[in-house]
């Protein structure tokens, strides 16, 4: 957002996104400011983990890189529309979808440090897991 603001369409999506980019403690996902970062949208993964196969989807995937240009950190950034006021429970609800998606991702970047976070368009909040 702080390259080019986005276009947001009138409707309960475009009313969502619009609170994540006014909330303070979400907007920072979406601007560089500054930094060398790489942003892949609907990012497919599938990996092999502990002998089972895990596919997805990851809604954002930024890749934090250092001026040498080795990727040096990973954030996996997952939107939740569930309608849950508990930012807590929703963590809950989906630690292990999020945890597979770490593994994976390291097994891509192994030096890198990866953070996921799920985006909660219901609340405009946001917690690491």
């Amino acid at each position: 957002v702080d390259e080019e603001p986005p276009t947001l369409p009138n409707s309960p999506a475009g009313t969502s996104a619009k609170r994540l980019l006014e909330e303070h403690s979400t907007r920072s996902f979406f601007a560089k400011e500054g930094r060398d970062i790489q942003l892949l949208c609907e990012q497919a993964i599938d990996a092999t983990i502990d002998g089972r196969w895990v596919s997805g989807v990851i809604d954002r995937l930024h890749l934090h890189r250092n001026s040498n240009g080795e990727v040096q950190r990973v954030e996996i950034i997952d939107f939740k529309t569930d309608a849950i006021d508990d930012l807590q429970q929703l963590k809950t609800s989906h630690q292990a979808q999020l945890n597979a998606y770490r593994q994976c991702v390291q097994q891509l970047y192994p030096q890198a440090e990866v953070e996921c976070v799920l985006l909660s368009t219901h609340l405009a909040e946001s917690i690491s897991i």
